[in-house]
């Protein structure tokens, strides 16, 4: 890329903040300063919009440079500014109940696209998900229900081994090749979406949309649900500490989320317009 980036597609779990809501100040920083300057700032993750909005807030310009959000993995593509979606796509009906009840039967832990409560039946890792990581558990999987608010997404616990979830995920893809299925988070967390449904879908709908070369942009992530981002862009970002296997694949390497990393790479980039093949200097930094 041998200029100043037009648009910024940005993860936020793991990317943006760790365990809670809040972006550091050189983050937001850094991300107003570039929409200031003209540079489209995309959230690009696999939340749902319903948890995007705390994070979005913190970063708004209330223009067009920030407005817009991509969400469920490219599932569902917001105006936040209109309050509007602009495209959303789900699992059909059959997959997502076929999925589901597969899910319940092996003793998986899974939510919906809502990203409420986890469906699981009474098991060590109910217990392990319901204690240590301190999310609500429902047992009653009949309380599962189809809708067009449900069906963008479902996210799947199997196990705290990244080894089992390595080979559950494999499988899970035999199984239902019908989906889009990649690994998040620190390597623990499975996320599905339907066939061709990505980020780097999301991203090519907004550049035709407001106008800009997908190569002039940066997509910054740490885990496998953004290897579809790095596909289609110019410059390939991934936090220190993100997923080794999207590392390899990144231009960049910049600080981990803990050091606020996004802000590290943006001011590069933009303020000192950096470019790829001069981008070692990133890459080999100890972080």
């Amino acid at each position: 890329m041998e200029k100043i980036p037009k648009a910024y597609f940005i993860d936020i779990d793991g990317t943006l903040v760790k365990g809670s809501s809040k972006l550091s100040i050189k983050d937001k920083h850094s991300i107003k300063n570039a929409a200031k300057e003209g540079a489209y700032i995309i959230l690009s993750t696999g939340r749902s919009i319903q948890t995007v909005w705390p994070i979005w807030e913190q970063i708004t310009l209330k223009n067009k440079y920030t407005r817009y959000v991509i969400a469920n993995n490219g599932s569902a593509i917001w105006d936040m500014e209109g309050k509007k979606i602009l495209s959303e796509n789900f699992l059909d009906e059959k997959t997502f109940v076929d999925v589901a009840e597969y899910l319940y039967k092996k003793g998986y832990a899974f939510r919906n696209s809502l990203e409420t409560n986890f469906y699981c039946k009474k098991n060590i890792l109910s217990k392990i998900v319901s204690v240590k990581k301190k999310f609500k558990i429902e047992n009653d999987f009949s309380k599962l229900k189809y809708n067009n608010d449900t069906a963008k997404k479902l996210g799947v616990i199997t196990s705290m081994s990244k080894r089992k979830v390595r080979k559950i995920s494999n499988k899970l893809k035999e199984l239902f090749p019908q989906l889009e299925i990649s690994i998040t988070g620190p390597g623990l967390y499975i996320e599905m979406n339907a066939k061709g449904i990505s980020k780097g879908k999301g991203a090519k709908f907004l550049s035709e949309k407001l106008g800009f070369d997908l190569k002039d942009s940066v997509h910054i992530g740490d885990s496998m649900n953004d290897f579809a981002g790095f596909k289609v862009v110019g410059t390939k970002v991934a936090m220190g500490n993100g997923m080794n296997l999207l590392k390899k694949e990144a231009d960049i390497i910049t600080k981990s989320v803990s050091k606020s990393g996004v802000s590290f790479a943006i001011d590069e980039l933009t303020n000192n317009n950096l470019k790829i093949k001069t981008s070692e200097k990133i890459k080999q930094l100890k972080l």
